[in-house]
């Protein structure tokens, strides 16, 4: 045999080879760039947990752990609306048997592994929707931003577990698979049934989200839903206008367009639910028309409406973003593309419900990676034009190269955040409030309620308010405002006596907050603590003791924490 053919047929086996090694490769590439980017943080000093309800996440899963459950004197909670707790509690006793290690040992690994896990599997899906709604390289670009944007990256990194991760991928799967579910060919017999297996699974994404986040969950999965639906039907009435004559005619070949029979298997199931759980419904009902009426404006920050800078959360990513909008506002406007409909709607219900809540803000980095795979899919194809095409091609990698950067540079920042991090200083008093020699372990702490959740996980103490579990109200916030900004401390003793608190900590950092807390205390006009003011007295070092208060602990070096404690003698 000559060597022609077989140079010929090792080229041919080299080819292949090659093209087999860049089918996994490459996504395998994004796979690690994704976890060294929710990793990175922990190369820096803080406190592993990032946000702080990831702190009543922990501290839940590990009462779960030893067997205690929620506290006697706390409110009602059960099974249900608990975030990742149960998980992350059967995750670490799996671990803890395995590995014999302590309980809490084994939670902080959990912790930090189980959120880059939820991440990668969000990578994979939104690469594998991307690839089934446009192409390959679409895919992969899609995956390349997912695995760097921002709020991907955030809700993904090593101890962030906050219910924003799981929530964003059951959101993700929910619509998609509802997109899908028009294509979704399944037959029983003579039967297709296809439509019937991709609504069952959508409802059991709904009721995993219900299991997560309670009915809220449930309710924003069906308004994308139910958004994706109306659109492609009202889309498909007005182009059945020139085919079509009749208004029978033309309503069935629109629904015939729609997946239709999912969308009225959902109505009818979530129609029976409401009636079940009417109660709890009407409530998040209220609250979702208070949210709407005082249009996004809370003291809550999830609950804020986005601002005019909201949008560069995105980072540089914004550029690709615009770009794959204009491609497929172009394609709906010039083919009246299927997809490019669908991408857009799902993006644009997203942000537009973010000015009235900045969290669904976050819930967009799906579509939004998507349509920045499009167009960063648009700038690698012009990078390939042959003239310059060298320089086209420096200038697209150089872009790549510098979203990755700007991706490395925000996730070694993620811990840098006070409100999002527990820093050295506090770490030391809390473990000074966690001490039995130095407090009771029934004592009872007040401050704002954003540090609730630190002293209930760390500290081990009861808070007087936190974000939502012990909660917080009018007539409390108006207590801790008093208490900060009063002149006298015998009037923040009084407060402490009658509300049953021990102890009230004072933070560095809590001047930011000063306009809330202040308003809290009917002060709105002051945007910030008068220097006679106890918290400023206390942080400066001018108050030591006095009027029923005394300071037991002041954090070294920077003083950014202070705590003082009410002496039931005087």
């Amino acid at each position: 045999m000559s060597e022609g053919p077989q140079v010929s047929l090792l080229v041919i086996y080299a080819r292949a080879l090659t093209r087999s090694a860049s089918a996994w490769i490459f996504p395998a590439l994004l796979v690690l760039l994704a976890l060294a980017l929710r990793f990175e943080h922990l190369a820096y000093p803080h406190y592993y947990l990032l946000g702080p309800d990831s702190n009543f996440f922990h501290w839940f899963a590990l009462r779960i752990m030893d067997g205690q459950g929620a506290p006697p004197d706390s409110p009602p909670l059960g099974g249900l609306h608990s975030g990742l707790a149960y998980p992350l509690a059967y995750m670490g006793k799996a671990i803890s048997f395995a590995f014999h290690i302590s309980h809490a040992q084994a939670l902080t690994i959990v912790c930090k592994l189980f959120p880059p896990f939820l991440g990668v599997i969000s990578l994979v899906v939104v690469y594998l929707a991307s690839v089934r709604l446009s192409n390959r390289r679409v895919g992969l670009f899609a995956a390349f931003t997912w695995a760097c944007i921002l709020p991907a990256v955030s809700f993904g990194a090593a101890g962030f577990i906050d219910r924003d991760g799981l929530v964003t991928l059951l959101l993700t799967l929910g619509v998609v698979v509802f997109y899908l579910s028009k294509d979704w060919c399944f037959r029983l017999g003579s039967k297709d049934v296809g439509w019937l297996s991709s609504g069952l699974i959508v409802l059991a994404i709904m009721a995993m989200l219900y299991l997560t986040w309670g009915v809220v969950g449930s309710v924003i999965l069906f308004a994308l839903i139910a958004g994706c639906f109306v659109v492609k039907l009202v889309v498909e009435l007005i182009s059945s206008i020139r085919t079509q004559q009749g208004t029978k005619l033309r309503i069935a070949s629109a629904l015939g367009a729609t997946n239709w029979r999912v969308f009225a298997l959902l109505i009818v199931c979530s129609a029976l639910l409401s009636i079940k759980y009417h109660s709890e419904l009407s409530g998040w009902v209220t609250s979702l028309w208070r949210i709407v009426v005082h249009r996004g404006v809370s003291e809550v920050a999830e609950l804020q409406g986005i601002g005019g800078a909201s949008l560069l959360v995105f980072y540089l990513f914004l550029i690709p973003l615009t770009i794959g909008l204009v491609i497929s506002f172009y394609s709906v406007w010039k083919s009246r593309s299927s997809v490019a409909l669908f991408l857009c709607t799902w993006l644009l219900l997203l942000l537009v419900s973010s000015v009235f809540s900045w969290r669904m803000l976050l819930f967009a980095a799906a579509p939004a990676s998507i349509v920045s795979g499009l167009g960063l899919t648009f700038v690698w194809g012009w990078a390939k034009l042959d003239r310059p095409r060298l320089r086209n091609r420096i200038a697209a990698v150089a872009i790549v190269l510098l979203l990755v950067l700007t991706s490395m540079g925000i996730a070694t920042s993620l811990g840098n955040n006070p409100s999002a991090a527990i820093d050295d200083e506090w770490q030391d008093a809390l473990a000074y409030l966690r001490d039995p020699d130095n407090t009771p372990a029934d004592s009872v702490i007040m401050t704002q309620w954003g540090r609730g959740y630190w002293i209930l996980d760390v500290a081990q103490r009861k808070p007087f308010e936190d974000n939502g579990y012990y909660g917080y109200d009018a007539t409390r916030s108006h207590d801790v405002g008093v208490a900060y900004a009063t002149s006298d401390p015998s009037v923040a003793a009084q407060i402490m006596r009658s509300d049953g608190v021990d102890y009230l900590v004072f933070c560095k950092s809590d001047s930011k907050s000063a306009p809330a807390i202040l308003g809290w205390a009917g002060l709105e006009k002051q945007k910030s603590f008068p220097e006679e003011s106890l918290f400023s007295r206390s942080i400066n070092g001018e108050f030591e003791s006095g009027g029923g208060l005394q300071v037991v602990y002041r954090s070294a070096p920077n003083s950014e924490v202070v705590i003082l404690k009410l002496i039931q003698s005087e």
